[in-house]
């Protein structure tokens, strides 16, 4: 899996990907299938793992896409302050709206509330 953080590489990721030829790509998730796939059927089996085993399945994928052995899906408090404090100004504009709430749904903010992740 391929993480992009800037803006400018992922105009650039995205310009490349235009010019290949999505039929030539086939991928068996690093061992997850036995076979390989089309990305949009690979997309397809991906749901279908996780709808029928929820986290169990978000684990097994990521194990072999990621090599990564997740046991906690939680976010800690300080990963959630450092990446709001890196959000643009304009993003920033539109979380402290009083209307967010109806955008967002009041959930989402009361949830950030109550975790004391960030001040509202």
């Amino acid at each position: 899996m391929k993480y992009i953080t800037k803006l400018k590489d992922a105009i650039a990721f995205f310009e490349d990907e235009r010019v290949i030829n999505n039929n030539n790509i086939l991928s068996d998730g690093n061992g997850l299938f036995p076979k390989k796939y089309l990305p949009s059927y690979f997309v397809k089996k991906i749901d279908e793992i996780v709808k029928k085993e929820g986290d169990e399945g978000l684990r097994r994928i990521s194990t072999h896409l990621d090599n990564n052995n997740l046991f906690d899906f939680e976010i800690p408090k300080n990963e959630i302050i450092k990446s709001i404090k890196s959000l643009n100004i304009a993003v920033l504009r539109l979380w402290n709206n009083p209307d967010l709430s109806k955008k967002l749904g009041a959930n989402a903010r009361k949830n950030i509330k109550e975790k004391n992740c960030l001040e509202l």
